[in-house]
């Protein structure tokens, strides 16, 4: 199908994307598909959710970079997920940094392999990850292709969030597994969602302006949007991250490595913490639609209805968190493929898109 061009491509990656069963990987075609390209596109909707659909709906210029980048930042989170010794963790995220400068600046370089001794799967889900890490290789010869500013962009992502991230894993192993306050969280959350969705603004910037530089603004911005996000991983999944020993908040610390968080006391308390971490990326909601008017778009834009449906599948997933958190809240879980309908009309029209955009921000603002 790579002979296809992309706009072609693009419906037949969406239909596989919205129907693929995550539980139930198919480990051994992962594990045999070859060709690099199809190998990041078979990879993809495993190593991202919501993110998978957003990318393959973006122009090829834009797709295949955002793809690649993804697929390296997912490296970064499998080490800091499924790494349990700090020392080793540390080892990995660096060496992932490292690769991908090295690539940048000698496109032929050959990077050593990574050394996944370390690497604890724990189900199925996570067997993907780790066949990304094993098969790494084949993203690096799609990130050579790419146009040397894009490859620099990239690595700066990468730098960046390896950097957030290394400094996480030392705050929560000197705290025993707890961000003391709000800030911490908010400092961790930057680094590994703000700066990708900053490494998206600057590339439109540079695909459309030839320039990446951004305003001190859409700068903030884009990183608030990431805490907005990233919170949303967060509260998903703290019951999961409970038992691997990591709290983001200090009123989880008495359950950190305990089986007990289906305990009525246990429930209560994340219930808590949940409803209070919501409310925390509520805050951010605004910059949504500000930030993606600050792009530099025009007519007819795929990225435009790309950057819509990230907020669809953000903005369901906020609800269904409201009532995890005990909070009376409208039942709003349309598949993805209403989502991918509600966002199509943002494609032709920048007016559609913001005012699904505002619509989606005073229903979340009912959350709170």
């Amino acid at each position: 199908m790579n002979s296809l061009p992309f706009w072609l491509r693009r419906p037949f990656l969406l239909i596989r994307d919205l129907r693929l069963n995550r539980r139930q990987p198919k480990t051994a075609i992962l594990k045999s598909i070859e060709d690099p390209e199809d190998f990041v596109w078979s990879i993809l909707p495993h190593a991202a959710r919501t993110f998978s659909p957003c990318i393959i709906l973006l122009p090829r210029r834009w797709a295949l970079p955002c793809a690649v980048a993804y697929l390296y930042c997912r490296s970064l989170d499998t080490c800091e997920d499924l790494i349990t010794d700090a020392k080793k963790r540390d080892e990995a995220l660096a060496q992932i940094a490292r690769r991908v400068k090295d690539l940048t600046a000698s496109p032929d370089h050959s990077p050593p392999s990574l050394d996944l001794a370390s690497v604890k799967t724990t189900d199925a889900p996570t067997e993907t990850h780790r066949i990304l890490l094993e098969h790494l290789d084949r993203v690096d010869r799609v990130f050579v292709a790419l146009p040397d500013a894009v490859r620099h962009l990239i690595s700066n992502l990468v730098a960046d969030m390896a950097k957030g991230m290394r400094w996480s894993s030392s705050i929560l192993t000197q705290q025993r597994g707890i961000f003391a306050d709000s800030d911490q969280l908010g400092r961790y959350c930057r680094a590994v969602l703000g700066n990708p969705i900053l490494f998206t603004v600057r590339l439109t910037h540079l695909l459309l302006l030839g320039n990446p530089d951004v305003s001190p603004q859409t700068r903030e911005d884009a990183m608030a949007v990431g805490e907005f996000l990233q919170l949303a991983n967060v509260t998903r999944d703290i019951e999961d991250d409970l038992t691997r020993g990591v709290a983001y908040d200090p009123a989880l610390a008495e359950l950190i490595s305990h089986q007990s968080t289906s305990k009525p006391r246990a429930k209560k308390r994340i219930a808590e913490v949940r409803a209070s971490l919501m409310d925390q990326a509520l805050l951010h909601a605004k910059r949504y639609p500000s930030l993606v008017k600050s792009l530099p778009l025009k007519g007819f834009s795929l990225t435009r209805a790309s950057a819509v449906l990230m907020l669809l599948f953000t903005e369901r997933y906020w609800y269904g968190c409201a009532r995890r958190a005990g909070r009376t809240a409208p039942r709003r879980s349309p598949s993805g493929w209403l989502l991918l309908l509600k966002s199509v009309p943002s494609i032709f029209s920048a007016r559609a898109a913001h005012r699904r955009l505002a619509a989606s921000v005073s229903g979340l603002g009912t959350l709170a």
